[in-house]
């Protein structure tokens, strides 16, 4: 599949939700580092729709995100020091969806299910639609999370959100 690109993208991780309830959200992550070519593909479990915010209990808007590293706060040294990331250059920084009005600090990382996020996308490798909670978070960022930090380093790295849940 094939998507289209704007002038400064030079690449995208697509984040397709499809399936949501009153508590969370999930979507399925699709990593692009051209508009032709996926690269990879996980799942995202987020918290759910709530409009207007409940603090601690709502997803980001959809819409387009910069991707940029951020080594400051308090979840930087706890990923860079994990034993579980070794080896995935963690040490470059947490990936932050920047300029999200709604939230501070959005990162994509480690959960199983609502409690773990904070309006952040979580990473897994597969799900569970009654419980609503994605599994083997860990085994997903450390194969996220070495394919899209050079994206990031490149610059022009967008998390795009899209709402197919809400119909």
């Amino acid at each position: 599949m094939s998507v289209t690109f704007e002038p400064h993208w030079k690449s995208l991780v697509l984040n397709d939700r499809f399936l949501s309830n009153d508590k969370a959200t999930i979507g399925q992550a699709t990593v692009y580092d051209a508009p032709d070519h996926a690269a990879l593909g996980l799942y995202l479990l987020e918290d759910a729709y709530n409009w207007p915010k409940i603090p601690g209990k709502s997803r980001i808007p959809a819409g387009v995100y910069e991707i940029v590293f951020r080594k400051d706060g308090g979840m930087y040294p706890r990923y860079r020091d994990d034993p579980r990331l070794q080896g995935i250059g963690q040490e470059r920084g947490m990936l932050w969806l920047t300029d999200v009005t709604t939230h501070t600090f959005v990162y994509y990382h480690i959960g199983n299910d609502e409690d773990d996020t904070d309006g952040c996308p979580l990473t897994g490798e597969t799900y569970d639609k009654t419980a609503m909670k994605v599994f083997q978070s860990v085994k997903a960022y450390r194969r996220f999370y070495p394919l899209v930090a050079p994206l990031v380093e490149r610059g022009g790295c967008y998390g795009k959100f899209v709402d197919n849940d809400r119909k």
